[in-house]
């Protein structure tokens, strides 16, 4: 869904609408469901993406500020990747499913990272928090470098094969770029590397980490926002201001002239 299409004009003023009705805990449910509702519509199967950089940031920015979670909980929240998986498949037709090796990897993801985070909190103290934050850079980036670079070193890999003589009958895979991932991606980074540098807190709740790290009107373009600055616009109750309302309503004509 385009900034500047007819369907994101009845987007938006239906979530605010809706917004405004509600209590708190309302509107962070309304708020994740339009920003997944949202990217989804572009390919609901990488939505699986976004909820897995969900689930690593906010348990290892819980740890990072040395608060442990319950492995049940580590591991339950883990598979919700997985479950999105399978429900699309069982809802998708066959030409639009899951392949094989997404969903393997989906169900997997709590195995792994259940058991890197129990093992990291049996290190010592004084690297518990390194540890942690290393464990939401490196899978982070693994994830982006896989997406952006997969494609490339691949048609590299077949080529150089071919000079030497060898022309294999198998080929790879195409990986499709998701969108958006490098803005979510970096913004997740960011997150943990605060709360790592004591510059922020981290979220107790799963879904309010969730609905600031995938919010529809900066998810696609920008810009990348420090946890500091929006995350505590989700923590409390906003309060209806007509200047405010003014003030966005110039800001998104401002956008769509230079847009």
């Amino acid at each position: 869904m385009s900034f500047v299409s007819w369907q994101y004009a009845q987007f938006l003023p239906t979530v605010l609408l809706l917004y405004w009705q509600l209590p708190w805990r309302g509107r962070i449910c309304l708020l994740l469901a339009g920003s997944y509702f949202f990217y989804g519509l572009w390919d609901a199967r990488f939505l699986a993406l976004l909820l897995t950089s969900s689930t690593i940031d906010y348990f290892c920015g819980l740890a990072i500020a040395r608060q442990r979670e319950r492995l049940s909980k580590v591991v339950l929240t883990a598979c919700l990747p997985a479950a999105w998986l399978a429900g699309y498949s069982a809802l998708a037709p066959k030409t639009a499913g899951v392949d094989g090796w997404i969903l393997s990897a989906a169900l997997l993801f709590p195995v792994l990272f259940g058991s890197l985070y129990q093992s990291l909190w049996r290190w010592p103290e004084a690297k518990q928090r390194r540890a942690f934050l290393l464990l939401s850079i490196v899978t982070n980036l693994g994830v982006l470098g896989f997406f952006k670079y997969f494609n490339f070193f691949a048609a590299s890999a077949l080529s150089l094969l071919s000079g030497l003589g060898w022309h294999p009958t198998w080929t790879f895979p195409h990986i499709i770029l998701p969108m958006a991932i490098s803005f979510y991606t970096f913004q997740s980074i960011a997150y943990t590397v605060d709360i790592y540098r004591e510059k922020a807190r981290p979220e107790r709740d799963f879904l309010t980490f969730a609905a600031y790290l995938s919010f529809f009107p900066q998810l696609i373009s920008g810009p990348i926002e420090r946890p500091n600055d929006l995350l505590p616009q989700f923590q409390k109750a906003a309060a209806w201001s007509l200047e405010n309302l003014h003030r966005g309503f110039r800001l998104i004509l401002v956008g769509l002239f230079k847009l």
